[in-house]
């Protein structure tokens, strides 16, 4: 389970999560394999941020390490939505690929908040 925080204020926003990373084992069991990790992810085009919980690791792909390197591109897109849904798309694609069978294997959730 993950506890996600944002408080918007007219000033800023700030955002807040637990560090607890799982990943899922072949036995199909999931573990906790990190807990200083951030499920943050800082989106500096928009002023804004990834939270994100659910699936953080498959093999060598990352959750965390792929909203990063998404996150680089956002100047590329002339919308925050447009952004959004780039991601959404793209995270759709990436799921795809893992050698994941069970669609609740693929979970994951994403807030994004821009300020």
């Amino acid at each position: 389970m993950s506890v996600i925080s944002t408080v918007i204020t007219h000033h800023c926003t700030a955002h807040a999560s637990d560090s607890f990373l799982t990943t899922l084992k072949d036995d199909g069991v999931r573990e906790v394999v990190e807990d200083q990790k951030p499920k943050l992810v800082y989106v500096k085009h928009w002023r804004g941020a990834f939270a994100f919980w659910g699936l953080a690791r498959c093999g060598q792909w990352s959750t965390l390490d792929w909203l990063r390197s998404q996150a680089k591109h956002a100047g590329n897109f002339s919308t925050a939505e447009n952004f959004a849904n780039s991601i959404a798309a793209g995270l759709d694609e990436e799921l795809g690929q893992l050698p994941l069978t069970k669609a609740v294997d693929k979970g994951i959730g994403i807030h994004f908040t821009v300020y």
